[in-house]
């Protein structure tokens, strides 16, 4: 890969986030729409995502992309495949307990994840 090119996807990202994750502890985080505008200003667009694989594991959904760019400049290709998985959110308590609230969501997340990896 052209040092020009790995030198714009790894600038520093300006706008880090945090949450609060599990023991109540803060993480920090680039959002992925700032990962694909990043893509977006280093390729020109010439890049891709697939999803190649999903599958629900237990209480997990289980994602694999892949992440294909071209350079228009040197007409080079690159591709990245990657793991990534999110927890299925259940209901706890009344008529729906034990069932999924929200699979989009979890596959959302996932999916998001795994881009982030690939990139």
């Amino acid at each position: 890969m052209q040092d020009k090119i790995l030198e714009e996807l790894y600038k520093p990202f300006s706008n880090i986030r945090e949450r609060k994750g599990q023991g109540n502890k803060m993480f920090k985080y680039v959002a992925s729409n700032d990962i694909v505008d990043r893509m977006n200003k280093v390729f020109k667009g010439n890049w891709s995502v697939e999803i190649t694989y999903f599958e629900i594991i237990e209480d997990n959904v289980l994602v694999r992309v892949k992440v294909s760019a071209c350079d228009d400049t040197t007409l080079m290709s690159y591709m990245q495949e990657a793991f990534a998985s999110h927890p299925l959110a259940r209901f706890t308590g009344g008529d729906k307990k034990g069932q999924v609230v929200d699979l989009g969501n979890s596959y959302r997340a996932a999916v998001s994840k795994a881009l982030k990896a690939a990139v």
